[in-house]
């Protein structure tokens, strides 16, 4: 009788979620990018996602939920086979934080929540310039999820998109994989 001895050298990392988060004109699509050429890790953004699914979206809690169900389905997939996943959306409802933390529960991947900040002038500035993008919010928008938001982010990085020096706070929040 032959034995077969298989030895598997080396280490398998932690899969890492990491959640973008911020009202509308904040930053989160840079910090998510930047993000993903720090990690090499998958961008989902709901406004991609949108787009994707719903040809003329109106909006509704049943269309966001559909939206945020898609980019929590793909995220769960994608930690499953060892991809690094950072999720791109507002989250201001707790619900949607909530879930977040299930999937990096389910999966045994790391969560670092990130939110992006800057001030109210500057975003004022962003969303006016906005055009044409897959982003549909507006400062309207912007006031409106700002009275909506829910608290709840629990342990979390900061990073103020409206610094010169962003990417580096960003850097040492995450720290390398």
């Amino acid at each position: 009788m032959k034995v077969i001895v298989i030895a598997v050298i080396g280490v398998i990392g932690v899969v890492m979620l990491y959640m973008v988060c911020g009202l509308p004109g904040t930053g989160k699509t840079s910090v998510a990018k930047e993000l993903a050429s720090l990690t090499g890790g998958l961008v989902l953004r709901t406004d991609e996602i949108r787009k994707r699914i719903l040809a003329d979206p109106k909006y509704t809690p049943a269309e966001k939920q559909r939206v945020y169900d898609a980019m929590f389905r793909t995220a769960e997939s994608m930690l499953r086979i060892g991809m690094d996943v950072i999720l791109d959306a507002t989250f201001y409802k707790k619900d949607q934080r909530d879930a977040v933390r299930k999937i990096a529960q389910k999966t045994g991947g790391e969560l670092i929540i990130i939110e992006a900040r800057c001030d109210e002038k500057t975003v004022f500035a962003r969303l006016r310039k906005r055009r044409g993008g897959l982003s549909d919010a507006d400062y309207a928008i912007y006031k409106k999820i700002k009275l909506e938001w829910e608290p709840g982010l629990g342990k979390h990085a900061i990073i103020d998109t409206g610094k010169k020096n962003w990417k580096h706070d960003l850097k040492s929040a995450v720290g390398s994989k």
